[in-house]
């Protein structure tokens, strides 16, 4: 990781959006040293990209990161700051997402984090944004302060777990092939259906979770999905009905594994535990950390550290509703 000087940029103290082309490898670095332990090896993952687009050479080979806009802060000629903005999907809900609000340790506590959040909301607002959501480590009282003082909602709550690289897997009873079936195309209301079991309508729209990403079992997706060093699994229960659905990513250059995970709340320990063996199978193969995110389901999160995860952090999702006149608290702070 750079130091802090390695961020020093020629512009003027203050607001200035994010340029790609000059801030990208200086923001990665700040993202780092921002958020710390906070990362697992999804965020390492986007950390990579952000870093090998930086270098010109590599820039047109490198698949771009999630965000390549929002704004950053300079102070004493270093970027100290940083938000990404970036619509929301579906581009017909008509709205946007914040991520990577970020301030340096040593400049916190300035009025940052709010400057460049007002600056977002602003240009949400003159673009004809319909709500913006963000997600907030639920520990983080400062941060959910002001995206409450700021008219922010909390609409959810996930887990993210995660399972060392190394450990070994408990010796699990593989199911039996009548007990599930691979995904296809067809099944997207079922996905769909699941999904909103679990999420409320406002906390989905956060997630992004929208029936066009359940396009599992088209043909030649597994050679796309290869080119880019991804393979991928998706199942159902083997049931008119589903009562859950199971999808496994492996991500080869950042070497980790991502389960999505679509239990029914009602799901029994039993159901629960044949589901989590069939994720186990293809994990297995390779000894590489593990990350999964849940709802709030009790008896998921049990097996979930029956089989050795534990829980890395707690997410809430907030939103703010731009169609409605929103109640502003003022800062406190210069």
């Amino acid at each position: 990781m750079a130091s802090i000087e390695s961020r020093t940029v020629a512009r003027s103290d203050g607001l200035h959006p994010f340029d790609p082309l000059r801030d990208l490898a200086a923001v990665a670095d700040l993202i780092e040293e921002g958020f710390g332990e906070e990362l697992d090896p999804v965020a390492y993952r986007m950390l990579a990209q952000m870093r090998r687009l930086s270098r010109p050479r590599l820039a047109l080979f490198a698949a771009p990161p999630p965000s390549m806009h929002g704004y950053i802060w300079v102070e004493d000629g270093i970027i100290v700051g940083n938000l990404s903005l970036r619509r929301a999907a579906p581009a017909y809900s008509r709205g946007y997402l914040i991520g990577n609000v970020v301030v340096h340790p040593d400049y916190r506590r300035r009025g940052i984090a709010r400057a460049l959040m007002e600056a977002a909301i602003a240009e949400v607002e003159r673009k004809g944004g319909w709500w913006i959501g963000l997600e907030v480590r639920a520990d983080n009282r400062a941060a959910t302060h002001l995206y409450e003082a700021l008219g922010f909602t909390y609409v959810g709550t996930t887990t993210h777990y995660l399972r060392d690289g190394g450990l070994p897997w408990p010796s699990l009873r593989p199911p039996r092939r009548t007990f599930y079936r691979k995904a296809r195309p067809a099944d997207r209301p079922h996905w769909l259906a699941l999904a909103h079991r679990l999420y409320g309508k406002e906390q989905a729209a956060v997630l992004e979770i929208d029936g066009r990403a359940y396009s599992y079992g088209q043909p030649w997706r597994w050679l796309d999905l290869w080119l880019i060093g991804l393979r991928e699994w998706a199942w159902l229960e083997a049931a008119d009905e589903p009562r859950w659905a199971l999808h496994l990513r492996r991500d080869r250059p950042g070497r980790y594994t991502l389960w999505r995970l679509y239990p029914s709340p009602q799901l029994d320990a039993a159901v629960l535990e044949t589901m989590l063996a069939l994720a186990v199978g293809p994990s297995q193969r390779r000894p590489w950390p593990v990350v999964t995110i849940v709802p709030s389901h009790p008896a998921l999160e049990a097996a979930l550290r029956d089989l050795g995860f534990h829980r890395h952090r707690t997410l809430r999702q907030m939103r703010l509703s731009l169609r409605h006149p929103r109640r502003i608290i003022p800062s406190t702070r210069s």
